[in-house]
């Protein structure tokens, strides 16, 4: 019974795509460009944590540095406003 509910869900999303695509013509260049959006959001969203962490365990264990220079302890605070702001726009939506 719940395929025949996901069925209608689809049958629906179809209907509405096409009677959209009549009235509006960039239709599918714009939800490219939204899903490339999304996606790049949620890149971001991983890879801040991620690489503080690995700034702040390599500060700790004073190793050399396998990340690039941009990535660096003197950019560390750039990347904290970075990451901070990202949230900060997550939350405003």
């Amino acid at each position: 019974m719940k395929l025949i509910g996901h069925l209608e869900a689809v049958k629906n999303c179809i209907f509405i795509w096409r009677r959209s695509a009549e009235h509006y013509k960039n239709q599918k260049l714009h939800f490219m460009i939204m899903f490339l959006l999304v996606v790049l959001a949620a890149v971001s969203a991983t890879l801040f944590p991620y690489l503080m962490k690995l700034i702040i365990d390599q500060a700790e264990h004073n190793r050399a540095s396998a990340l690039p220079a941009v990535f660096s302890l003197e950019h560390l605070y750039l990347l904290v406003i970075a990451y901070a702001c990202a949230k900060a726009f997550k939350l405003l939506k």
